[in-house]
This record gives C-alpha cells, sequence and structure tokens, in this order.
C-alpha cells in the first residue's frame, strides 16, 4: 500500500462543504439545489454517543472436553434475554470467559438489551470455532445477500431474530413541490396528531416517470423504490403546517416533476430490538481445504457465512471482533438504524468468490443494509466488496477503514442507496458511486468520497466511479489520491460527477467527525473518536490496523487454530478519546516478537507496512508435498532447473529452519511464490513497483568452516516473470538483487559476504547473459563489523527501491553498510515493474534461518 509522505499533506479545500472563519461548517449547494448530508447521525444512538459498558449479569466458560457448546451459549443468551429491562434499556451482559467455544448452529439473539461479551478477540482471550455444517439450513449455492430480497442460505454465528419492522399508519401528505437532498423543513396538509420528539417516516413513492428518466424503466419496478426515513419530529410550525426533522434527507423528493410523492406515517409500535451488542470475541468459520478452484484458492460453499447479522435492530454495535474465513462476512444489518461496528477485522473469507474466480452475493465484509450506519476502524482482507451497502436505505458512513487485497470496488452496490459517506479509507481496490442499466441500476445517489487513499494498481481499472445526472442525482468525490490508473469514471449511466480537490487531501480531515463536532461539540467527538483519529498524523489508523492484522498467513487451516505464533495473540485497541480503557481489566496486547517494529532500512525507504512474515514455529508454512496452493509461505520448487530440495531436509526444530541439500547440487531453495502451471501465474509472496519497493531481511545463521564442494547459503530474489515463463518476447531484461551470499571462493576474511545485483538479459536466440552495472554496482564484498560470527544469527537486510531514482543499500544487523543508486536507464531496463518473491538457498552448506521478513508500502 502506498503512504507518500508527500500525498498525506492536506492543501486542497471544498467549494461545498468548508470551514469558515468561526469554526463552523459552511455548506454551498450544488446546480441542482442539494446539499452535501449531514452524515453525523450515523451511530448508535445517532451520533456522538458513547458506548457503553454493560454490567456483566451472567457468565459462561468453555468445557475443557472440547465439546460442542451451541446449547449452552443458547441458553445463556436467553437466561439474559428474560432479565428485566433496566432503565438504562439493557438487561445486561453474558460473558465468554477466555477460551475456545465450538458451535455447530447460529445464536440466536430474540431479546433486546442484550450485550455478548468476550474477554478479547483473538486466541488468547475469547474465541468460537464454528465447525462445518452439514448441511447448512436451506443449503442453496444463492446466498442473497440484498436487502430487501428474501435472503436463502444464511447461517450466521450471531443473529438478532425476535425483531420486524416498526407498525405505523399514514397521518399526513407532504405538499412540498421539490425536496432536494439535505432538506429537513416539510410542509405538510395537516400537522394536528404531531408532537416535538414523536417518532416518524417520511416515505418517499417514485413514480413510473422517474425510473424512466433514470433510463431503466425495462428493469426497475417503481413500487420497488419507496423510501423510508426514520426520523423524528424536532420542531412543529403550526401556522405554516411545517416540521422539522431531527435528520436531514439523504434523497431528493421532486413532486413537481412527477417523479416522487411523499407522505408522513407515525410509528405506532416499534418492534424492532434495540441495544444489542457484540464485542471482544474472535470468530472463525472452519471451511473444508480439499474443494479449491481451478487455480488452488479455496472455494467451499457450505459453511458459516457472516459473524453477526443485525435484522431490524436499533440502537446496537459490534465492536473489537474478529472474523476469519466466512463465506460473506463480519456484519450485515437488514432493516436496521443507528449501529455502529467499530474495530472489527474479516481476513480471508472462503467462498465460491476468489481471487481469480468471481461469484456474486459473497464476501461482502462489511454490508450496510439499514439507516444511519458508521462502520469505523475496521479492517478487511481478501474481499470481494470490503465496504459495501445494498438496497434502497440511506445514511451509512465508513471511516477510518483500510481494506488489502480485495478484488471488486468499495461501493453502494444496488439499488439507489442514498446519502452514504466514504469518508478516509485506504484501499487496493475502486471506490464505486456510480450506475449501470441492470438489475442494480443507479447504485448510489448523493453519495460522498471524501479524502480516501485508492491503491488500485492490482487491478488496474478505474479507480474511482462517480456519476451525476442532473435534476435527478449527483454524486460527490473530494480529496481524493488515486494510485492505479489515476483514473475517474462514471460507469455506464449519467456523466462523470461532481469532483473537488482530485489528487490532494481537503481539510476538514474527517467530514464525519466535522460534522459531528458541528451539530454536537468536541465532547460528542471524544465519545466516539479515537486520539489518532482526532489529533494524529494522517494515515495514523491505517498505521494502527496494518500492525494489528496485516502480518496473518494467508488461509491457514482453521482445524489448525492458534496458528503458531498467535496462542496468545490479541489485537490492541485504542480506546476513544475520552476513555481509560475498557472494562476493569488490561487488555491483552501484542507482544514485541509478535509483531515486530519496523527497523530502520525499512523506516528509510517508507516502507512500514509488514507484508511477508515467517517465524518458522513449525513446518507448516511450507508446501512439502508440492500441492501448489495459495496460502503457504514457502514453496520447495525451484522452477529454474526444476530442481527439488527433498522434504525430509526441510526440518523446523525449535522456532528454527533447518536447510540442507545431501545431493551433488548447488540448488535445492525455498520460494515465497509458486507457478500454478500457466504461464504467469503463480501463488504467495512477491514483492513489485507498486509496493514502492520493498526491505527485504532475515535471520541466518551457517557455518563459515563448513561448506562443500558445490553451493553456499543465500538469501536473494529475483524476477518471478522469469522464473514463471511469461516474459515474452525476447529479448527481455529483468533485475536479480543477492542480499547475501557466502562462499569462501569469492571472500578472503570469513567475516565478509557477498552482495550483488545483476541484470540478466535473454536474447532473441534464446541465449542467457549476464550484464551487471559498472562497479560499485555489481557484485560488492560487504565488510561486517570486527567480531562478527556468521554461527550465530545475524540479520542480513537490502532495501530495494525501483525506479529511475532507485537504490540498493545493504544492513547488516541493521547498520547501514553500502548505498548505492540502481536506476533503470530508458537503454536498459532492468523490469522493475516486475515481481520479486523472497528467495532461501543452501546448495550443499548447512543453514539456519530464524525468521524472514519483508516490508512495503
Amino acid at each position: 500500500m502506498t503512504r507518500d509522505p508527500e500525498a498525506m499533506r492536506a492543501g486542497g479545500s471544498s467549494r461545498l462543504v468548508r470551514t469558515g472563519p468561526d469554526g463552523r461548517l459552511i455548506y454551498d449547494m450544488d446546480e441542482d439545489g442539494n446539499r452535501i448530508v449531514d452524515f453525523s447521525y450515523a451511530g448508535y444512538r445517532g451520533g456522538g454517543v458513547r458506548i457503553p459498558d454493560v454490567p456483566v449479569v451472567a457468565t459462561l466458560d468453555p468445557q475443557p472436553d472440547g465439546g460442542d457448546d451451541t446449547a449452552r451459549i443458547q441458553a445463556a443468551v436467553d437466561r439474559v434475554g428474560a432479565l428485566p429491562v433496566q432503565a438504562d434499556g439493557f438487561r445486561g451482559a453474558l460473558l465468554l470467559r477466555r477460551g475456545k467455544y465450538t458451535v455447530s448452529r447460529t445464536i440466536h439473539l430474540r431479546h433486546g438489551g442484550v450485550v455478548v461479551r468476550g474477554e478479547g478477540a483473538g486466541f488468547g482471550g475469547t474465541w468460537i470455532y464454528h465447525r462445518l455444517l452439514d448441511p447448512i439450513p436451506d443449503p442453496t449455492p444463492a446466498q442473497y445477500i440484498h436487502w430487501p430480497q428474501v435472503e436463502k442460505g444464511m447461517a450466521p454465528t450471531f443473529l438478532s431474530s425476535g425483531g420486524q419492522a416498526p407498525l405505523t399508519r399514514k397521518i399526513a401528505e407532504v405538499l412540498d413541490p421539490l425536496l432536494p437532498a439535505g432538506s429537513r423543513r416539510l410542509r405538510l396538509d395537516r400537522t394536528a396528531g404531531l408532537a416535538v420528539g414523536d417518532e416518524i417516516l417520511v416515505l418517499c413513492t417514485h413514480t413510473g416517470k422517474w425510473v424512466d428518466a433514470l433510463g431503466l424503466a425495462k428493469l426497475w419496478k417503481p413500487r420497488e423504490f419507496t423510501l423510508r426515513f426514520p426520523r423524528t419530529v424536532a420542531e412543529i410550525h403550526p401556522d405554516s403546517r411545517e416540521i422539522v426533522l431531527n435528520v436531514p434527507l439523504t434523497s431528493r423528493i421532486d413532486r413537481e416533476g412527477g417523479l416522487a410523492a411523499a407522505e408522513v406515517h407515525e410509528i405506532e409500535e416499534e418492534r424492532r430490538l434495540e441495544r444489542l451488542g457484540i464485542e471482544d470475541i474472535l470468530c472463525l468459520s472452519a471451511y473444508d481445504r480439499s474443494r479449491t478452484d481451478p487455480h488452488g484458492f479455496f472455494n467451499h460453499e457450505h459453511h458459516a457465512n457472516y459473524v453477526f447479522r443485525f435484522s431490524n435492530a436499533r440502537d446496537g454495535w459490534m465492536r473489537r471482533c474478529v472474523g476469519f474465513f466466512y463465506s460473506c462476512g463480519m456484519v450485515s444489518t437488514g432493516g436496521s438504524q443507528h449501529l455502529t461496528i467499530e474495530d472489527c477485522a474479516m481476513i480471508d473469507g472462503v467462498s465460491g468468490d476468489t481471487p481469480r474466480t468471481h461469484v456474486g452475493s459473497r464476501k461482502y465484509y462489511f454490508n450496510a443494509q439499514g439507516e444511519m450506519l458508521l462502520f469505523q476502524r475496521c479492517y478487511g482482507r481478501h474481499a470481494r466488496h470490503a465496504f459495501i451497502g445494498n438496497g434502497p436505505v440511506g445514511g451509512a458512513v465508513w471511516l477510518d477503514c483500510l481494506s488489502e487485497r480485495d478484488h471488486l470496488k468499495n461501493e453502494w452496490h444496488q439499488r439507489w442507496g442514498h446519502g452514504h459517506l466514504f469518508d478516509n479509507l485506504l484501499c487496493e481496490a475502486q471506490i464505486g458511486m456510480a450506475g449501470n442499466p441492470s438489475s442494480h441500476g443507479q447504485k448510489a445517489a448523493f453519495a460522498v468520497a471524501w479524502n480516501n487513499l485508492i491503491d488500485n494498481r492490482r487491478t488496474y481499472e478505474v479507480d474511482l466511479y462517480v456519476n451525476r445526472l442532473g435534476g435527478l442525482f449527483q454524486n460527490y468525490a473530494i480529496g481524493n489520491i488515486l494510485r492505479g490508473s489515476r483514473r475517474i469514471g462514471h460507469d455506464a449511466l449519467g456523466e462523470v460527477g461532481l469532483v473537488e480537490s482530485d489528487g490532494r487531501f481537503v481539510e476538514p480531515r474527517s467530514l464525519y467527525l466535522a460534522q459531528l463536532r458541528d451539530r454536537l461539540g468536541p465532547e460528542a467527538v471524544a465519545n466516539v473518536a479515537t486520539a489518532p483519529q482526532i489529533g494524529g498524523p494522517r494515515g495514523a489508523v491505517w498505521q494502527e490496523l496494518i500492525a494489528a492484522f496485516a502480518g496473518f498467513p494467508e488461509w491457514p487451516d482453521p482445524d489448525q487454530a492458534p496458528w503458531p505464533g498467535y496462542e496468545r495473540w490479541l489485537p490492541e485497541f485504542t480506546p476513544p478519546a475520552a476513555r481509560a480503557g475498557h472494562g476493569k481489566e488490561a487488555p491483552v496486547t501484542i507482544s514485541v516478537a509478535a509483531m515486530p517494529s519496523a527497523p530502520p532500512g525499512a523506516v528509510a525507504g517508507t516502507l512500514e507496512r509488514l507484508a511477508f512474515r515467517e517465524e518458522f514455529h513449525d513446518a507448516s508454512a511450507m508446501d512439502l508435498e508440492d500441492t501448489r496452493r495459495p496460502g503457504f509461505r514457502f514453496y520447495p520448487k525451484l522452477i529454474w532447473g526444476g530442481y527439488v530440495l527433498p522434504a525430509a531436509h526441510i526440518q523446523v526444530r525449535d522456532g528454527v529452519l533447518h536447510l540442507f541439500n545431501p545431493d551433488n547440487h548447488a540448488q535445492g531453495d525455498l520460494f515465497s511464490a509458486v507457478t500454478t502451471g500457466n504461464p504467469g501465474e503463480w501463488h504467495g509472496f512477491t514483492a513489485g513497483r507498486e509496493h514502492g519497493g520493498a526491505y527485504f531481511e532475515a535471520s541466518i545463521a551457517f557455518d563459515p568452516e563448513a561448506g562443500p564442494v558445490d553451493g553456499f547459503p543465500a538469501f536473494w530474489t529475483m524476477a518471478a516473470e522469469h522464473f514463471f515463463g511469461n516474459l515474452e518476447p525476447k529479448p527481455y531484461r529483468f533485475l536479480e538483487i543477492d542480499f547475501m551470499e557466502y562462499n569462501p571462493k569469492w571472500v578472503s576474511d570469513p567475516t565478509h559476504y557477498l552482495h550483488a545485483n545483476h541484470v540478466w538479459t535473454f536474447t532473441p536466440d534464446g541465449k542467457r547473459h549476464r550484464e551487471t552495472y559498472p562497479k560499485p554496482y555489481q557484485r560488492q564484498v560487504i565488510a561486517t563489523p570486527p567480531g562478527t560470527d556468521y554461527t550465530r544469527f545475524n540479520t542480513f537486510g537490502c532495501l530495494w527501491v525501483p525506479g529511475e531514482d532507485g537504490r540498493i543499500d545493504t544492513y547488516f544487523n541493521d547498520r547501514l553498510l553500502r548505498s548505492v543508486p540502481f536506476r533503470e536507464y530508458p537503454e536498459l531496463r532492468v523490469g522493475d515493474d516486475l515481481h520479486y518473491p523472497v528467495i532461501l538457498g543452501c546448495g550443499q552448506w548447512p543453514m539456519r534461518v530464524d525468521w524472514v521478513r519483508v516490508w512495503t508500502r
């Protein structure tokens, strides 16, 4: 991920929302009279309200024999649900004590006022293993997750199942000829029977003329797009028969144009479940690892699909929770209102949708399907759509979130989602606020992308989709930085929407937090935001999310959890600025050994994301059976030459990798990537120009006097595109960097080693030539400090910065020993845009490796 310090500085501004001399926000209207919506009402109890620490009224411990805990947890939840509601609106919290729980069915929350709490969302805290279901209820491949369509095949770990939509009755017609987005004042045909504080629904009914104007008459039916705005009466003006809503409208109601009509309904009975919470729990969905797609990615379908599904809930939350492998995601929110989802992570979903085989209705990690929802400080990896909404509902906010290796847009996904905000997202996929002539139609209206960093070079599509259609809708892109194709598009409907400060962040940093402060004051911001959100440098929350979650191996075996090195793992969450902490117990935090800080070489290259990591706790990180499946850290197959290091000579003992090649062969290497068998395709880790280069480091030990006739200890890289056979046509060039080689033939002092930078050329006749730049670029002897002992572990590091201003720096035990410019000259291109794996080689020389790490942007 790119975190360019130059790009992190703000300098732009918005005409539509800006801070005035008195510190208050000033809003201007767009050309159709709409104004950017006040999004600050999103979240628990309307925004700015601190989530309470509900007192524990019941506790439960996991069974010591590891038996099924489903019935025990359900009975405990029901016992809390049977307690009376207290003055604060809660019945109490069920505390699941630290340890592993196994469930086989969904846990139902049937009563409001219930909180389910763990003792930390990690393997050192409370974690739930949702075992395989055979079959799941309604086991159909079609898992519909597009609220309000009927949902099938759903098997979440937790489900709020006792709520229903509110019961309402009509009390007035809305007479305004036009209500632009952002309106709060409505003129009615009557106000009798209404009082300040009443809860109402403003219903907007669209017409056939409206869908025809959108170009969707053949695809949409107007009756499917009755918008329901749940609001409270803030003011009443009987003389003019006007009311003022507590929350502005998030869509446009055009009565005079014949596009829509509106009416006010009184809520006679609130039937949604209120005040529900899930917190401090890790949930893991087991999956069948024998099910893979043609590219080797796991694609099993029939297993648990959401950690928690809010259904018709209100004023609830999910916080400090982690999910692994669910086929749909972390949370869905159908029919719900005023929820906060914060400090949550969804990692490596497993479904029919994979990075190479696309199947819809899967891996929607943080899925908004209700009104005024806040998702903040959340992390996703390998999503189809990490931050997404569905259906004709409004007011969702995604704030300070991060997604890695997602392969489709973060977007409002379908059917006129209105008034949504993408605020300070860092994502490796696009952001979308547009539409197309399909059943999804115009997906978003009056949505805003504010101060996002889109690092979309993995797919190289349009980075940002934003569209408008005059008189019908507008979408806004303000202060976004694009690092992929650097293109803005509008998909297939309308034209490009309103774009301001393209390529430069704007002030205020967060639109949501600025609006919250403007409406309720700094105390409200302190109630919900962390110190890095309020006063930290730009990108501080992204850094925290990366440190907490990015180091996990990809798709490890759920039956082997907790994975070596993570037995005591618990993510550390920064509490909101006004809080000292959560609960009475201090949280267990990530140890230094479990999550290292960036070394000096990585910091020098502004490469502070730990992108690859192996500590060699056991041999499970290595594909010893040559399956070539994703999820392994190393593959003992050298495609160049075809030699396979025997599995018996790849051993892990006491947290150390031992390599030795017994055959008379100079090769015998471990790769961090492997070919799939198709030219140009591979699984596993590589670093490239899109990552800003890389800092490679490994802790290695060997005996300088133990070497036989052939081979030598080596830590190096070479372009994967060459190894895996898709660099055509010839001639082509690529780079090889030998971070460390040791051979007494090349060094006269046993405390020295070799570092080499080679350029390889393959000519049209198929011959291979090795070119080296003139000294000092080529092979160099690195003199280590006096007293260096290679039989002990030493850290060998190399910083590679590609491009015309590139350089290659050599580090030994975090000390810079050599720095040379290494430019990609036009007449001698070395393939800096290629991808480079980690390679460990031993030849016939015994070699030990304590750990390997790669840092990128």
